[in-house]
């Protein structure tokens, strides 16, 4: 308790966190999800392995699900840049909508160092799952996030909580 009160009072200290806590405090509804417990490869809702879970929520919203692609497509491309990957091998990937075990070796090979680790992680966390389920993916958090956004009639009423979590 005394760690978390220290830890508190240094962040109220700080001029960004005060400007941060305005904002905050200047919204008459805010939505504040954890995310550190619900995100990831591991903890995500896509819509080929769970289509009617998805159909209920993200893809109730053809705008939304075109967000949600084109947002992952997006982090793809860059995921993909970052390993070294050219545009036509990503585009290859999109349509051959992953890759197979010796072309995944092969490209992690071309990464040397302390950088193919890094590399690793993107491709297999990030990138295949992602090409996989066609950009049709959101971890848990945006999942919740969606799920509050397209609740018109209050049926999540019973589990959302009033709090301040700014004290």
């Amino acid at each position: 308790a005394a760690a978390r009160a220290a830890v508190a009072a240094a962040a109220a200290a700080s001029p960004r966190y005060e400007h941060e806590m305005r904002l905050l405090r200047s919204f008459r509804t805010l939505l504040w999800i954890e995310r550190s417990a619900a995100c990831g490869r591991d903890c995500s809702l896509d819509a080929s392995t769970a289509p009617v879970l998805w159909d209920a929520t993200v893809g109730r919203d053809p705008k939304l699900a075109a967000h949600v692609r084109f947002w992952n497509e997006a982090i793809v491309r860059r995921s993909c840049a970052e390993i070294g990957m050219e545009d036509s091998e990503v585009e290859r990937l999109f349509a051959a909508r992953g890759m197979g075990e010796e072309e995944a070796a092969r490209r992690l090979a071309a990464v040397g160092g302390e950088a193919r680790n890094s590399a690793e992680r993107r491709l297999n966390k990030i990138i295949l799952p992602n090409v996989r389920a066609g950009c049709m993916q959101a971890c848990h958090a945006d999942t919740l996030t969606v799920a509050c956004l397209v609740d018109e009639q209050g049926l999540l009423a019973p589990w959302v909580g009033y709090v301040n979590p700014v004290r």
